[in-house]
């Protein structure tokens, strides 16, 4: 299992750490713009649409906090940016 974490404020690792605890099996990375890496599952706030965008290798979009805004709102700029 592979999970990707984006956080905009740039601190990832209290999850990256948090993750490895409950799931040592599991795969962490961090998004970084233009990379193009695969993974199950994104755990997000506030992404920005080049993230989501195409990614047909995620099985399901987790949210940091509460209420997903930011993430419907990529809609409207790049309506492929959800995975449906």
């Amino acid at each position: 299992m592979h999970i990707q974490i984006y956080t905009p404020d740039g601190k990832p690792q209290p999850w990256l750490d948090g993750f490895a605890q409950a799931l040592p099996e599991a795969r962490l990375s961090v998004w970084e713009q233009g990379a193009v890496q695969d993974a199950d599952y994104a755990v997000v706030w506030q992404p920005p649409a080049d993230m989501l965008r195409d990614r047909r290798d995620l099985r399901a979009v987790f949210n940091l906090g509460a209420g997903v805004d930011a993430i419907l709102g990529l809609r409207a700029q790049a309506p492929d940016a959800i995975p449906e």
